[in-house]
């Protein structure tokens, strides 16, 4: 059966390179002195001076470089090369084209100052697509970033019209843009072995396990540089371990503000020197960026799914990517050691790209039909009755918005829905990951796990309970086990779903108190809780959508709920636990589970009672 989005195949051209040799070299080989037009170059390796090869060949170029730091670390001191981004104007633009003194123009360009690009020479009348090779570096971030950087993708309908054109990265993504027909994939193959050694650690516990590496195991080391795609995450790590003045923190400027309010004084948006013994960078500084150093640095990795699923890192191309920063060699190396440091949830949800193909043609189906009335119709309250019910399909992430209302598809945020799925089935288990850095052949595994008796699961599960039940585990703490007080949170928690299921009053309180909390700035993806994925909270056979939103209203049950019960709901409690189902799946409870559940009940009631 063939896919709605099937990815592209391409004719794969091999370049040979050899040790110590540059992008140029490889090109040569297969008989080019350029980059070629209408290719996907696939560099394989980081730092062969793709970007510097451009900059230099005898002809005008625009570069789109996704993120911003790599602009100001190519262009900085560089007259002959303008940078565009924020605060360039379209003038600065037509000043820089008309000045005779550059032979060449070099204009680096983020995506969403291609505009101003575009506008200068058309002011100019300069044929830009004729005049000008576009090159899209570091091009797999299109796919990566489109689902919460939508205007990332704002140039690609210009990008197709340029006469001489390229995408170019170390780790390109497949494509179902039909747009590539008839591109050429030239793939850069290394005659030597190019592996990099890789200690990826799979814990239970995540906090004990950050503390013992980068106190422990680093305690010596003159410079590491932590990535970690949250600064919460990052806040809490410095806060924690106490190495705010040992630490330089580089994130976005929206995060510089968040927490130079907080105190710090050590952050940035751009990566600069001085450096720390502690570096954190967030996912902008993952790609492209050349860090150069006097000393061999221990690069780790972060990911802590319990707290932020978003700092998931995809072995095929952040992990390369993230070790590629490094340029200088010192001793036939340009590190001492690399490290993934993370946890693995096998309740993640995943969809498998069967499920994702359902989807998403049902949606196209019906907006292909309501796309044909929108068309017969000319009654204009028609129209927008129709261009209503298009908006609720959830089918707009997926597409650009027209302007009379209408979608167009953007293949790249259905790439994006595809490759998200993709990297969370890693995280299902330590194995799956090791297998899929193992498949990237960019690495030689050394995988060992860490698992204490109380994990990142337990605590979350902990962590999720309303605030008042703290005081209960503290108080029975020192006459039971770990095991025990976890079987006390586990039966809790069931009993706290099953008020919020049975009680539409309760749920709907806690629907109020969490609208619109939005998470994290550095997220890739910024979470905001809204009113559409509340409904059906108080479904007792909740999906896993519903589950999770219902699991969230936990923390905000108060004692006065629990005060307030009668007799009746805990009957109710016991009928349901006889068969329930929860996440999709059932669940049921003979006599002595009950007694279980309902005893561990009874001494949380028997607490409070006590205390009062």
């Amino acid at each position: 059966m063939k896919r709605l989005f099937q990815k592209l195949k391409f004719e794969v051209i091999p370049a040979i390179i050899k040790k110590g040799q540059r992008l140029f070299n490889a090109l040569k080989s297969i008989g080019h002195d350029n980059i070629p037009s209408n290719v996907i170059l696939d560099k394989t390796l980081t730092g062969i001076g793709a970007t510097y090869q451009e900059l230099h060949a005898k002809r005008h170029s625009i570069i789109i470089e996704p993120t911003l730091p790599v602009i100001h670390d190519k262009a900085y001191g560089k007259d002959e090369i303008l940078p565009v981004y924020e605060n360039c104007k379209v003038p600065d633009v037509k000043r820089y084209l008309q000045r005779a003194e550059v032979k060449y123009k070099k204009v680096l360009t983020t995506p969403e100052s291609f505009w101003k690009v575009k506008n200068a020479c058309e002011e100019l009348k300069w044929n830009m697509y004729n005049t000008f090779f576009c090159l899209f570096d570091e091009c797999e971030r299109l796919t990566e970033d489109s689902d919460f950087r939508r205007k990332i993708t704002m140039p690609m309908k210009d990008f197709f019209q340029f006469n001489s054109k390229a995408f170019v990265s170390a780790t390109p993504l497949q494509v179902s843009d039909p747009r590539f027909e008839g591109f050429q994939w030239i793939k850069i193959t290394p005659d030597f072995d190019y592996k990099k050694p890789l200690n990826l650690i799979v814990t239970n516990s995540y906090d004990y396990s950050v503390r013992q590496l980068l106190l422990g195991h680093l305690v010596n080391s003159s410079r590491v540089f932590i990535f970690l795609n949250t600064t919460n995450g990052i806040d809490k790590i410095v806060n924690t371990l106490g190495i705010e003045g040992q630490s330089r923190i580089f994130c976005s400027e929206k995060s510089v503000k968040k927490l130079k309010k907080k105190g710090y004084t050590n952050v940035a948006s751009l990566y600069s020197e001085p450096i720390a013994k502690y570096n954190f960078l967030t996912c902008r500084f993952y790609s492209a960026l050349d860090i150069i150093l006097k000393v061999k640095p221990d690069i780790v990795m972060l990911t802590n799914l319990y707290e932020a699923e978003h700092s998931m890192i995809d072995p095929y191309t952040e992990a390369v990517q993230i070790c590629g920063r490094f340029r200088k060699e010192i001793d036939g190396s340009t590190f001492n050691s690399i490290t993934h440091l993370t946890n693995v949830r096998n309740t993640l949800k995943v969809k498998t790209d069967e499920e994702i193909d359902i989807e998403l043609e049902e949606k196209l189906k019906t907006y292909e039909s309501l796309q044909a009335r929108y068309n017969e119709t000319t009654d204009a309250t028609r129209k927008k009755a129709i261009i209503d019910d298009i908006n609720r399909l959830g089918l707009a992430e997926f597409a650009t918005k027209l302007d009379d209302g209408l979608l167009e598809i953007d293949h790249f945020a259905i790439d994006n829905y595809y490759n998200n799925e993709r990297v969370k089935r890693y995280y299902l288990s330590g194995n799956a990951l090791r297998e899929a850095y193992e498949g990237t052949n960019h690495f030689t595994v050394n995988y060992r796990n860490v698992f204490l008796a109380v994990g990142d699961s337990d605590r979350l599960e902990l962590k999720e309970l309303p605030t008042f039940c703290k005081d209960f585990f503290r108080g029975i703490e020192p006459k039971t086990t770990t095991k025990t007080r976890m079987g006390y949170a586990s039966d809790l928690r069931t009993f706290f779903r099953f008020l919020l299921s049975a009680n539409p009053e309760l749920s709907a309180r806690q629907i109020d108190a969490k609208k619109n909390i939005v998470i994290d700035d550095d997220a890739k993806k910024n979470i905001v809780i809204d009113d559409n994925k509340n409904q059906g909270a108080n479904d007792h056979t909740d999906s896993s959508d519903n589950a999770a939103v219902l699991d969230s209203y936990i923390s905000g049950i108060s004692l006065k709920d629990i005060e307030s019960l009668k007799p009746v709901d805990i009957e109710e409690y016991m009928e349901y636990l006889k068969l329930y189902t929860y996440a999709g799946r059932q669940y049921s409870n003979d006599e002595r589970g009950i007694h279980r559940k309902i005893a561990s009940l009874k001494s949380f009631y028997l607490y409070y009672q006590k205390r009062e």
